[in-house]
């Protein structure tokens, strides 16, 4: 448990001379509660990350966040409770993830700064937005990529719902300024994730009803599961048999195209009562691969380039939409093959297939580059480096 009395103080705040305010990090297997004062102030206020097992009171940690200026970003995570969000959440970056609860949503979060901020709802629960609450990513001007805020609400648990009822807000516009997609420039984006139903023709989100304002897009994601509990599973794309193969991408391309062939009916039942949406508006499918029980393998030491993972031609409905592909495993995530959305494998020369994934080849294409000892990001050096 961390505890942290009411005569308590933590300073993580700038010099009165100016400076950012630092980061507070805390982790607790078992419960927080926090009963003294937090300070952040700051030209760049605190930040803070929160990893526990339940929180005592979100409302009153919130309140102290607040108070503390504790407004630069917020990651917090909760391994079991509901978490219900009543007053104002101010921090230009926002997630809060639970491990085994709902997220309910009655006030405000309000991530809305020079540029547009973030927010990640992610819940095993449902997550539901009723009535009067707002949630904003609003800005005044475009990041350094030329993009609005984000926001994110993603159930993971079976059988779980999204609901946004109406009448609330979900802002991400940008403010006094126009868009221009020749420049590059875009508003903000919001992500609905849900399950699948059990007939795998609907998704698990309820009408979208209320506002949305100055979103470039809204996608609408609705995953399908494909769930082990073994010490690895072996996937494989293509047409080669990989002996021991667990899924293929064969089969995971064919359940898309089934659910996708509801489009028509899924986007009238959750867009019909709110038009303005349609425009802007995306469904996609999503696979969602877990291994509780080990690692993931794409491929093996052995496997054809034939084998690699392209799913450049993976693309459904009357958008052509791309898929959304979410891999969870308890050990590790194994790459034999390349996983790409278009680029073109090498499958020439003497070099091994292991090597030819598409962060090592730089050397082989381009005599300039170094040799890829380890995979990284290559960047231009002066000479005396």
């Amino acid at each position: 448990m961390s505890d942290v009395g009411s005569t308590g103080v933590l300073n993580l705040a700038a010099p009165a001379a100016g400076g950012n305010a630092g980061l507070l990090v805390v982790n607790a297997a078992q419960q927080l509660e926090i009963a003294g004062s937090l300070l952040g102030s700051g030209v760049k206020t605190g930040s803070v990350e929160v990893d526990v097992g339940t929180l005592a009171s979100f409302e009153d940690l919130n309140n102290r966040l607040n108070a503390g200026s504790f407004t630069e970003s917020r990651d917090l995570r909760v391994r079991s409770g509901n978490v219900s969000i009543d007053g104002v959440v101010n921090a230009k970056s926002f997630i809060l993830a639970l491990d085994a609860g709902s997220i309910t949503v009655n006030g405000t979060i309000n991530a809305a700064g020079s540029t547009g901020g973030r927010i990640n709802l992610i819940s095993n629960g449902n997550i539901t937005l009723n009535n009067g609450s707002v949630l904003s990513v609003r800005g005044t001007d475009f990041d350094s990529a030329g993009k609005g805020g984000s926001i994110w609400l993603k159930t993971t648990g079976a059988g779980q719902r999204t609901s946004l009822a109406a009448p609330r807000s979900i802002s991400a516009s940008m403010h006094k300024l126009p868009l221009s997609a020749s420049r590059g420039q875009f508003g903000g984006k919001l992500h609905l994730r849900a399950p699948q139903n059990a007939s795998f023709n609907d998704l698990l989100i309820d009408p979208l009803a209320g506002s949305v304002l100055g979103a470039s897009s809204i996608e609408i994601e609705g995953f399908r599961s494909y769930l082990f509990n073994q010490s690895n599973v072996l996937l494989r794309a293509g047409t080669l048999a990989i002996a021991g193969e667990h899924l293929t991408t064969t089969t995971i391309h064919s359940n898309n195209t089934s659910f996708m062939a509801n489009h028509a009916a899924i986007t009238t039942r959750l867009l019909g009562g709110n038009p303005a949406l349609q425009s802007i508006s995306v469904l996609q499918p999503g696979v969602e691969i877990v291994n509780r029980g080990g690692s993931i393998s794409l491929g093996t030491a052995t496997s054809a380039a034939v084998n690699d993972w392209n799913l450049a031609s993976f693309r459904y409905g009357p958008q052509n939409a791309a898929g959304t592909l979410t891999m969870r495993a308890a050990g590790n995530l194994e790459f034999y093959n390349a996983l790409s959305d278009g680029f073109t494998p090498v499958t020439t020369g003497t070099t091994p297939l292991v090597e030819r994934l598409w962060l090592a080849p730089l050397s082989a294409l381009n005599t300039q580059c170094p040799s890829p000892r380890k995979t990284g990001t290559y960047a231009s050096l002066p000479a005396q480096m």
